[in-house]
This record gives structure tokens, C-alpha cells and sequence, in this order.
């Protein structure tokens, strides 16, 4: 007691270890986001490995490894079968990879390696189908699965990034971002579900310019493939 005035005695006051990779919560834990970045990312890699190891033990089981023994199943009457895995598989990747810019443009390759260079027009037509669908699914997935539910899936920056260009640029970057596959444009297809675009516009220019876009790249794929396939075993 001083001058007539009483002093409480201090609160103790909760002190967190929080370093420039963390954040303070209202509970007093610290979220290292260092630690929850590493966990989305691998969350989809491990999509990833297990579907491939799904796929490595189907493939093997049909004698699928090699490009004689795909030859050899479509030759036999199985064509249809090799071309839904195909497809089932870009789409797969398209998805657990769509943080990865280049991802899909480095798989249509994968189609000329299989199927060889002669079935030029079936692959395209495969990646066009491939790549379509895995849009279809990002987009739905975006506009249903909700912000929250995608950040957690793909991280903050991945997705606020895209949805920045859109907010920037508007619709008139779609045409650009899905004819360069150098660019993410699988995470351009969530975020377009994730913001205020209509299904209609979206579905238009991805089915326009990333067909075209495709084309243009397995072109450029069948004059490389011959010189690199045989570098690599096929």
C-alpha cells in the first residue's frame, strides 16, 4: 500500500518461444508455419506416391512397364483399357500437382513415350480429354470445397497468388495462362472455382486455348521423344 492506493500483485503473463517461422495463437500455442507448410506439401506428394504405386503394380500386372509390352496390349485388343488408365492417371497428377508449374506439360510427354510417336493424334486427343477433366475436377472442387477447405489442402500462397492475378488481370489472362503449361495452370483451374468466374466462361477458354495449347506442345514433344526416348530406355 502507497499513498493510500492498492497494488495488485502482476498477472504472470504467458510468454511463447516464437521465432520469425511462427505465429502466436489465442490458446498460447505457436504454429510453426514452417512445419504446416512441409505438411501440405506433403500432403499431395503423398497422394502422388500412392496412387503410383497403385498404378506401378497395375501397369506391371498387365506387363504395361515397357513400350513393346503397351504395343503389344493395344495391338491385342486392349487399346481401350491403356487409354483409360492413361487418362485416369493425367488426371490424377494434374490434381495432387497442380501447385507445380510445369507438371502437366512434362506428363504429355509420357503419352508419346507409351504409345509412340506414330499415334501422334491419339495422344493429343488423350492429354486434351486428360487435361479437361482434371480442370473440371479442380474447378468444382474450388468452387465447393471452399477457400478454407483448399488452403489446407495447397497452402495459403499457392492459391491467394492466383486469385490475386485474377483480381488484377480479370478473365483476359485465362486465355494466355492456359496456352503457356509452363505457367500452373491446373492451380489456375482451382482458383478460377474459388472466385466469382462462371462455369460457362471458365469451361469455354480452358477447352479453347489449353486444347491448343497442348497440341502445340506434344508437337514440339514428337520432335524431341525420339532423340531423348531412346536416352532413357524407350
Amino acid at each position: 500500500m502507497a499513498n493510500g492506493s492498492l497494488t495488485h500483485p502482476a498477472r504472470p503473463v504467458a510468454v511463447t518461444r516464437a521465432g520469425c517461422s511462427g505465429r502466436g495463437r489465442p490458446d498460447g500455442k505457436v504454429i510453426d508455419l514452417k512445419t504446416n507448410g512441409a505438411i501440405r506439401l506433403l500432403i499431395p506428394l503423398a497422394m502422388v506416391a500412392a496412387v503410383s504405386v497403385t498404378f506401378y503394380f497395375i501397369f506391371s500386372y498387365l506387363g504395361l512397364l515397357s513400350p513393346e509390352g503397351v504395343r503389344s496390349f493395344v495391338e491385342s485388343g486392349g487399346g481401350y483399357y491403356i487409354y483409360i488408365l492413361y487418362v485416369s492417371l493425367f488426371v490424377i497428377q494434374a490434381c495432387c500437382l497442380c501447385m507445380i508449374p510445369g507438371s502437366t506439360a512434362l506428363f504429355c510427354a509420357v503419352g508419346l513415350l507409351i504409345f509412340g510417336t506414330e499415334n501422334f493424334w491419339t495422344v493429343v486427343i488423350l492429354n486434351v480429354i486428360g487435361a479437361w477433366l482434371a480442370s473440371q475436377a479442380l474447378f468444382f472442387i474450388g468452387r465447393h470445397g471452399g477457400r478454407r477447405f483448399v488452403r489446407l489442402l495447397f497452402g495459403e500462397n499457392a492459391l491467394d497468388k492466383q486469385l490475386n492475378v485474377l483480381a488484377e488481370k480479370g478473365t483476359k489472362i485465362l486465355p494466355v495462362w492456359f496456352l503457356l503449361l509452363i505457367l500452373p495452370d491446373d492451380l489456375m483451374s482451382l482458383a478460377c472455382g474459388a472466385s466469382k468466374i462462371d462455369y460457362k466462361t471458365f469451361t469455354i477458354m480452358h477447352t479453347v486455348f489449353r486444347s491448343i495449347g497442348i497440341t502445340l506442345l506434344t508437337t514440339v514433344y514428337f520432335f524431341v521423344v525420339p532423340i531423348v526416348g531412346p536416352m532413357i530406355g524407350f
